[in-house]
């Protein structure tokens, strides 16, 4: 009798496991052909020793050219992602990571960086293309997606400061329930990404600010925002830097 148990134990294991997967959502907003964001926009900063999470959607062509050919696409499959720090793993909306021409997919980053993971990350997502030619099936094994990058920012320190000519003060009040003033210094005019993220590294808020040479303060208003802790960085061209806060309703 219990030999006969075990089996079915393993089985009911392994689909409570396959239930409780946690597969990425593809952004239903993104209608256009290719991958958001893109290598531009790119990722979203992760933090040291904060839970990090966020996606890629890929919207798949129906076809494409190949050797001045049309070809219809059967479907692509992403096969790894290399260059990612390894506190941070990649899911797919399936278990297969198997997007369908004409479909949507997406690739999800999610992990706790380390402070030793502290630095810059070019990643490279490898995808293997299988398309139609004049109803020939062909597979492609070796395309690679490149041009995204992670970036690990570590707590504040005189050498993040120094690189980016810059210094972020914490803010006040803090806690605080509606709005609370950012304060920070930049050795000349420059242009800065201000960003919030919630404590599972989600980014929640975003402002480009126009520097001018010396103290600076925006005000920041938490419209929206649960009550719970934030953080809030201030990034160019040169790198970020981070102060932590806390919203009380």
């Amino acid at each position: 009798m219990k030999k006969r148990l075990l089996p079915l134990l393993i089985i009911s294991v392994l689909f409570v496991a396959k239930a409780n997967a946690q597969y990425c959502i593809p952004d239903v907003n993104f209608n256009t052909e290719g991958y958001s964001p893109d290598t531009t926009a790119n990722l979203d900063t992760a933090f040291a020793s904060v839970y990090y999470q966020d996606v890629i959607t890929i919207n798949a062509p129906v076809d494409t050219l190949v050797s001045g050919v049309t070809a219809t696409i059967d479907s692509l499959v992403i096969t790894g992602v290399t260059g990612l720090p390894a506190s941070i793993t990649y899911q797919c909306n399936n278990n297969r990571c198997k997007i369908l021409g004409g479909a949507k997919g997406c690739i999800q980053f999610v992990g706790t960086p380390l402070l030793s993971d502290v630095g810059t990350y070019n990643l490279i997502i490898n995808v293997s293309l299988s398309v139609k030619v004049f109803a020939q099936p062909f597979t492609y094994p070796s395309y690679a997606k490149t041009g995204y990058k992670l970036i690990v920012a570590a707590p504040n320190g005189i050498e993040d400061q120094q690189r980016m000519g810059a210094r972020l003060f914490p803010n006040s009040p803090n806690p605080f329930s509606q709005s609370t003033a950012i304060r920070y210094y930049s050795e000349s005019s420059d242009n800065y990404e201000f960003s919030v993220y919630d404590a599972y590294g989600k980014k929640v808020a975003t402002e480009m600010l126009k520097a001018n040479s010396g103290d600076n303060t925006y005000q920041f208003v938490s419209k929206g925002l649960s009550e719970g802790l934030y953080f809030y960085t201030l990034k160019n061209d040169r790198g970020a830097i981070t102060q932590k806060m806390m919203i009380i309703k």
